[in-house]
């Protein structure tokens, strides 16, 4: 769910365009709500999920590194690439199908993280691979507020187009927070978001759904989204998920099967485990 990692187009465009580059909303939901800002060093991280609403579906994707380390360049920095792998749409009457057309690479970096207050900073870059020109570029937010069960997060992000077009505005920015509640292994959330671009009327978004910790490294998200709440073209859209950990790239072939901080004698690292775990006991 980072929408504000990457392009908000015009509300007088046709709503399927405007979300298709809205990005990994997932994403945005997780920092904001769960208990790591980011993964764990040295993990490798993947999210898939499915976008549904009437005839358009689509299945957005996002691969994530964290190096290991005290490197002053990636400590703390988490760094992913996000695509929408295929998206079908038929709201024209004709259903049309595609693969993704652009990705989107973020650099997460954790400025602070105690057992209470967690902010953090993605600066991002998009690269499209056709209908545009050009790139993308920008920068995210992020703050979240912990009090015992009860999570309060909000977010902020600008991006720009460096070759502008009808569906690639010069200038795009959003705003946004949101109220989390953790039950052991359950979080139910609730997000509202802001965004305009360049030349258009500003938008109203809403988000509500929960996170399943299924077990130490997988986890499901199931998200109703409610996009343009003041346009004309309100679009409703259901977005199921899954994040899964898959440990240290190191320890795949080798056989090693070392503790991480979330599962004992495992190499597979916990996903919002109950209790938060502050950076400095990951790092």
């Amino acid at each position: 769910m980072a929408a504000l990692l990457v392009a908000i187009f015009a509300p007088s465009l046709p709503a399927r365009i405007r979300l298709r580059h809205r990005g990994p909303r997932a994403s945005q939901r997780r920092r904001l709500h769960d208990d790591n800002l980011i993964a764990d060093a040295g993990t490798v991280e993947v999210e898939w999920g499915h976008q549904f609403s009437g005839s358009f579906y689509s299945m957005p994707s996002t691969l994530k590194f964290v190096p290991g380390g005290n490197h002053p360049l990636w400590r703390r920095t988490e760094f992913s690439a996000h695509v929408e792998t295929m998206t079908s749409d038929g709201s024209s009457g004709n259903q049309v199908t595609q693969l993704a057309d652009r990705i989107t690479l973020i650099a997460a970096r954790v400025l602070h993280d105690d057992e209470k207050l967690s902010i953090a900073v993605a600066p991002q870059t998009t690269f499209f691979f056709r209908n545009e020109r050009g790139t993308r570029v920008g920068a995210a937010t992020f703050g979240r507020y912990d009090l015992g069960p009860h999570s309060f997060g909000g977010t902020a992000a600008w991006t720009g187009a460096t070759v502008p077009s009808p569906t690639n505005p010069a200038g795009a920015w959003e705003a946004g927070g949101g109220y989390a509640h953790r039950w052991v292994r359950l979080v139910l959330f609730g997000n509202t978001l802001y965004d305009r671009s360049t030349g258009a009327t500003g938008e109203l978004s809403v988000f509500e759904g929960g996170s399943w910790d299924l077990n130490e490294h997988v986890e499901l998200d199931v998200v109703g989204q409610h996009l343009n709440l003041r346009s004309g073209s309100v679009d409703h859209r259901l977005y199921v998920g899954l994040t899964i950990n898959l440990g240290r790239p190191r320890d795949w072939f080798s056989g090693r099967r070392e503790s991480a901080p979330g599962g004992a004698g495992s190499s597979f690292v916990s996903l919002g485990h109950p209790g938060r775990r502050p950076l400095r006991e990951r790092w």
